[in-house]
C-alpha cells in the first residue's frame, strides 16, 4: 500500500539537522503527518533497532470493532497487507474517545505481542461492562497471529489500553479494573488498581494476575497509563491516582521483571474531575519519555536513566482548546510531542505537535494537522534516515 506523506505545518528554517540552538527551530520537512492506513484510527507503534514499523489500528464499531497489524520496512511509504489481530470478529473495545484499543510490543526474535480491550462479544451474556483484557502473538515468520487469549482472569472492566513491557526475562502486561466486590465509590468512582500478568516463554503462557499498586492511591478510571522499559532493565509505568482532591500522576516501577514494585510521585495534579485522557511513552538516550494530557495543556518528562527519577515537566497550553491523548518520541538530539485537540474535550478536530531539544528542553518548533477524523490519536515514528519523525493519524 502507497501511503502519501502530508507535511503538517512547521516553523523552520534549516535543511540539514546540526547543533540545536535556542534560535534554531526544526529543518523543513522533519515533521511530517500521514493517515493511517487502511482508513483506521487510534494507531499503536513500536519501532525496531533497524528503523522498521510495526503499527496496529482500529476499524470498525466502536464498542465492537477489530484490530489490523501492518508492517513498513521504508519508513512507511509502503506496508504489508493488513493481518487482523483479533481472532473473532468484532472482539475489540475501541471506545468513543481514543482511549480503548491496544498495545504492540516486538521482541527481539521479531515475535509480535498485541494486548488489547475485549469487547462485549468475548463474554458469556455480552456484558459490556465486563471488557477482559486480551492478548495474541504473531510469532516471526507466521501469517497470521495465534487465537486471541483471556488474560485478565476475573480482574475485568478494563476502560483504557492495556500496555505492555519487555523486561530481561520476562513480558509483562498491566491494566487497571474496579477491585472485586467494591461497591462504595471513591471521588464518584469506584476503586480501582493496577493488575500485571507476567510471561516468562515470550507469551506462551502467562502467570495469573496480581494487583501491583497502592490500593490507598487507586487509579483513575478513564485515564490510561504507559510502560517504558530502561536499558538497566528498570520498568516504569506512569499513571494517575485516585485519591480526590488529588489525581497526581505516580510512576510505578519494578526493577526484577514484576517480583516487587516501588512507587513514587512524578507530577502534583489537583483535580477533582478525571481528564479521560491517555499517557504516551518512549525510551530515549537520555531516559524513558512519558506525555499526558490534562483539559487544555498537554505536559512531557523524562526520567533518569541512573535512577528513574523525575524531572520537571514541561507543558503546552491553549485556553480555548481541549487538549488530550499525546504521544512522544525523540532521536539523539530532538523530542516531538503530539496531541488531540478540539473545541470540546473528546471531540478532536486535529493534531498538534510541538519540538523540543532533548538535552536542554527549549522548544525547536510547533505545527498542526488539521481536518482529522473525530475518533483517531497520534502516534509517532522515526525517519532514520532523514533523522525525521512521522506522525500516524
Amino acid at each position: 500500500m502507497k501511503i502519501t506523506l502530508l507535511v503538517s505545518t512547521l516553523l523552520a528554517f534549516a535543511t540539514a539537522f546540526g547543533p540545536l540552538s535556542a534560535a534554531q527551530d526544526l529543518p523543513e520537512g522533519a515533521v511530517v503527518g500521514m493517515r493511517c492506513p487502511g482508513g483506521g484510527v487510534q494507531p499503536k507503534i513500536a519501532q525496531s533497532k533497524e528503523g522498521d514499523v510495526y503499527l496496529i489500528y482500529f476499524k470498525g464499531e466502536a464498542a465492537a470493532g477489530d484490530l489490523f497489524f501492518v508492517h513498513s520496512e521504508d519508513e512507511g511509504k509502503t506496508f504489508s497487507e493488513p493481518l487482523r489481530v483479533n481472532s473473532e470478529p468484532g472482539t475489540v473495545d475501541g471506545g468513543a474517545m481514543g482511549l480503548r484499543g491496544g498495545d504492540i510490543r516486538i521482541t527481539k526474535n521479531g515475535t509480535v505481542h498485541v494486548a488489547w480491550i475485549g469487547s462485549a462479544r468475548t463474554v458469556e451474556g455480552d456484558d459490556p461492562k465486563a471488557r477482559p483484557l486480551l492478548y495474541a502473538r504473531l510469532l516471526a515468520g507466521a501469517d497470521a497471529f495465534e487465537p486471541a487469549r483471556v488474560l485478565s482472569g476475573k480482574f475485568v472492566g478494563l476502560d483504557v489500553a492495556p500496555t505492555i513491557a519487555i523486561g530481561r526475562s520476562r513480558l509483562l502486561i498491566f491494566w487497571h479494573a474496579p477491585v472485586l466486590g467494591a461497591t462504595e465509590k471513591r471521588g464518584g468512582q469506584l476503586p480501582r488498581r493496577i493488575y500485571a500478568v507476567a510471561s516468562e516463554d515470550r507469551g506462551a503462557t502467562f502467570s495469573e494476575p496480581k494487583a501491583v499498586n497502592d490500593e490507598k492511591l487507586g487509579v483513575s478510571a478513564g485515564c490510561g497509563m504507559h510502560a517504558e522499559v530502561a536499558k538497566k532493565g528498570r520498568i516504569s509505568v506512569m499513571y494517575r491516582e485516585q485519591n480526590p482532591p488529588n489525581r497526581d500522576f505516580r510512576i510505578l516501577t519494578t526493577e526484577d521483571d514484576g517480583e516487587t514494585y516501588d512507587t513514587f510521585l512524578g507530577d502534583q495534579q489537583r483535580i477533582r474531575k478525571s481528564p479521560r485522557t491517555d499517557i504516551g511513552g518512549t525510551l530515549s538516550v537520555r531516559g524513558p519519555l512519558f506525555a499526558w494530557g490534562n483539559f487544555d495543556s498537554v505536559w512531557w518528562t523524562r526520567l533518569n536513566k541512573d535512577n528513574g527519577k523525575i524531572v520537571p515537566p514541561l507543558g503546552a497550553r491553549k485556553k480555548e482548546a481541549w487538549r488530550g491523548h499525546p504521544d512522544i518520541i525523540s532521536n539523539e538530539r530532538a523530542v516531538i510531542m503530539a496531541w488531540c485537540e478540539g473545541d470540546e474535550r473528546g471531540k478532536t478536530t486535529r493534531i498538534g505537535w510541538q519540538g523540543y531539544d532533548l538535552r536542554n528542553r527549549f522548544p525547536i518548533g510547533l505545527g498542526i494537522i488539521p481536518d482529522v477524523p473525530a475518533n483517531t490519536t497520534p502516534a509517532l515514528f522515526l525517519r532514520r534516515s532523514s533523522r525525521g519523525f512521522t506522525i500516524v493519524y
